[in-house]
């Protein structure tokens, strides 16, 4: 039982970081992006 918590309380933070890290690398995108706009107009 301890085995099977441990890996699955793991999954759930890998989860958690790759969501957080796609998150973030959008927003830095769209960020990034939106200088770009500002800057041509």
């Amino acid at each position: 039982m301890p085995y099977e918590f441990l890996s699955r309380s793991q999954m759930e933070i890998n989860v958690y970081i790759f969501t957080s890290l796609i998150a973030y690398f959008c927003l830095t995108l769209y960020a990034a992006y939106d200088t770009c706009i500002c800057t041509t107009n």
